[in-house]
């Protein structure tokens, strides 16, 4: 048996399939077997997305060192830093608040050397707004592909399931003339992706395993995260997007965080 897989010894008797154990894998490190059994004390879980995202590290890390800038000129000759990002991405929608207090009438992302500037969405917020600011989106043309699938104007599009990949690997950016000059209070960005992540909107439904999978709710994504209580601890559990999409992971839960198997 491989190492980290997981499992569970059943039996098949007239075309019955009768469980024998819980859920269970062998650590990849240690070789200990682990069983996934429900516990009877409940927890809280705070979940970002229905599959393992591990295929999308390449996406999430090539929006390090990306820098967010303002300028009042449509060269950026004279460019303000607003944001530099120093953490990988961990959720669909990430905030950051702006380093100035300028008003500026262009603004930008830019992306770092050897990331084909990727970046699924981009959105620019004054203080006490809940709309992003609107404008003319310009950029650097070009997507990988030559095919105008993955043009800058992605990144503006309101939709976090498409992006921008840019045709050289480095010089790219995405970017916004308000037509007027404007104070940014925070940005919003979001890594391109597979569409796994939760997107607001959907309607998702959770199963844990106690000796069957069992339904802990459904409820429609109001952001990019859930929550549910009264979750078994140290259950396996399965999240289902009812709205579209069929990639989907078992996890378990420990210390605030996901752990796909």
């Amino acid at each position: 048996m491989r190492n980290g897989a997981v499992m569970r010894v059943a039996t098949i008797e007239n075309g019955l399939l009768t469980f024998l154990t819980d859920p269970f894998y062998i650590d990849r490190q240690s070789g200990k077997v682990h069983y996934c059994t429900a516990g009877t004390g409940k927890q809280k879980v705070v979940l970002y997305a229905k599959c393992d995202f591990g295929g999308e590290d390449l996406f999430r890390e090539r929006m390090l060192g990306g820098i967010f800038e303002g300028s009042n000129r449509p060269d950026f000759v004279d460019a303000d830093t607003l944001y530099i990002i120093t953490d990988v991405p961990a959720r669909l929608n990430t905030v950051a608040g702006s380093y100035s207090d300028k008003a500026y009438r262009y603004l930008r992302y830019k992306g770092p050397a050897d990331s084909h500037c990727n970046v699924a969405e981009i959105a620019f917020y004054e203080k006490g707004d809940t709309a992003s600011v609107k404008g003319k989106p310009i950029g650097t043309p070009g997507c990988f592909y030559n095919d105008g699938t993955h043009e800058y104007m992605n990144a503006f599009d309101g939709k976090t399931w498409t992006s921008f990949d840019y045709s050289h690997p480095s010089g790219g950016w995405a970017g916004l003339d308000l037509g007027r000059k404007v104070c940014i209070d925070h940005i919003v960005y979001t890594p391109r992706n597979r569409d796994n992540y939760i997107r607001p909107g959907d309607v998702y439904e959770l199963f844990y395993c106690d000796c069957h999978w069992k339904s802990a709710g459904t409820v429609k994504a109001a952001s990019d995260s859930l929550v549910f209580c009264g979750i078994p601890e140290n259950a396996l559990l399965f999240l289902r997007n009812h709205t579209r999409g069929v990639d989907e992971r078992i996890f378990s839960y420990e210390n605030g965080i996901q752990l796909w198997k």
